[in-house]
């Protein structure tokens, strides 16, 4: 097949294929779990130990912090599995530099779906957590497919 490769530097390219699929695969994007460990009970950020996908490296499993490498449009999202306890008023959020950029609230008494999504416009080392503001998330051992944050720049 023809490719016609354009770059910047060796470290950053544009791949084109003579049917003109582009594709950036440096491009920051990142998938994150728990892992297994235990579920998230405790109100404050939350931090996914387990990167399926971090292109670039630019989610921390240590700090739960997503940092912006350079200014651009990038979307997340958070999506969880609640534990099957009444729980009323329960929250999450994006917040961006520990300000909220989307919340949801929610009420149930029994495994209910719970997610948050966003597209925003970041500046260069602008930083995205999750917060949980109440009430209680699986995230242990085999829930990993219901509770993850993920986001990428879209441009």
């Amino acid at each position: 097949t023809n490719k016609l490769t354009l770059r910047a530097n060796d470290e950053d390219r544009l791949l084109i294929d003579s049917a003109g699929r582009v594709t950036t695969p440096n491009q920051p994007s990142f998938r994150v779990s728990n892992g297994g460990a235990a579920d998230y009970t405790t109100i404050g950020y939350m931090t996914f130990g387990t990167a399926t996908l971090n292109t670039g490296t630019h989610y921390s499993t240590s700090t739960g912090k997503f940092t912006a490498p350079i200014a651009g449009i990038y979307y997340f999202a958070f999506r969880a599995l609640t534990r099957a306890v009444v729980q009323t008023n329960m929250w999450i959020g994006i917040n961006v530099n520990g300000i909220a950029l989307t919340q949801t609230y929610h009420t149930h008494s029994n495994h209910s779906n719970i997610s948050a999504e966003s597209i925003v416009s970041l500046s260069a080392n602008d930083y995205v957590q999750v917060v949980l503001g109440g009430g209680g998330i699986h995230s242990g051992s085999g829930h990993d497919k219901y509770t993850f944050f993920q986001g990428h720049l879209i441009g």
